[in-house]
């Protein structure tokens, strides 16, 4: 017996309506229905509810097969969240660029290091937008970090390295080398989380 028609059989058995178990285990109606239709999963605390709900294992209410596909889409969700997290923080300390004297400016006597707020060059406006976007967009991760649409989550993290490699590549063109230096290190970083987490 599948998992969806188990639980269906144990509400039942139970006296339940579909309603009333959504309450107990703190989720809608419709997502009970597409349990029990077989539509999808609950996670792995909605299932250790409906066990100490039920008063039965985790084993008598799920397969073995099914419990490994639950795990696994729980560690794959947990690593997309995760993911997003870093990448949205990495993303939002471009913001450092505006405050951080890293922006080299030639006087008649030297050369000398100021925050890009107070950097005036004839392109500064490509340099503060490019800062301005990195840091929105990584404003944007933060808050649908918890965003389950397959868009999101697919294309996110690539358009997350494409702004830090155009950031990095601006920087250089624009011969600020502690700023390329910094959206570089954020890059990396990036890559070492992608490459530690597969």
């Amino acid at each position: 017996m599948q998992f969806n028609e188990k639980l269906r059989s144990v509400r039942l058995a139970s006296g339940l309506t579909q309603e009333q178990l959504a309450e107990k285990v703190f989720v809608s109606r419709v997502t009970v229905s597409k349990w029990e239709t077989g539509r999808g999963y609950p996670n792995l605390d909605s299932l250790k509810q409906l066990s100490h709900l039920f008063g039965i294992s985790l084993d008598e209410l799920l397969g073995s097969d099914e419990l490994v596909a639950i795990a696994e889409a729980e560690v794959k969700t947990g690593v997309q969240k995760d993911r997003t997290l870093i990448f949205g923080l990495l993303d939002c300390l471009g913001v450092l660029m505006l405050f951080l004297p890293m922006f080299a400016v030639a006087t008649s006597e030297r050369i000398i290091l100021i925050p890009l707020l107070e950097f005036h060059t004839p392109s500064d406006w490509i340099l503060k937008t490019m800062v301005a976007v990195l840091f929105l967009f990584g404003c944007t991760e933060l808050v649908l970090q918890n965003l389950k649409a397959a868009f999101w989550q697919r294309w996110n993290p690539l358009f997350s390295f494409l702004l830090s490699f155009f950031a990095t590549l601006l920087f250089i063109a624009a011969r600020q080398p502690y700023p390329a230096v910094f959206m570089l290190f954020l890059l990396v970083a990036k890559g070492i989380f992608v490459i530690r987490r597969r």
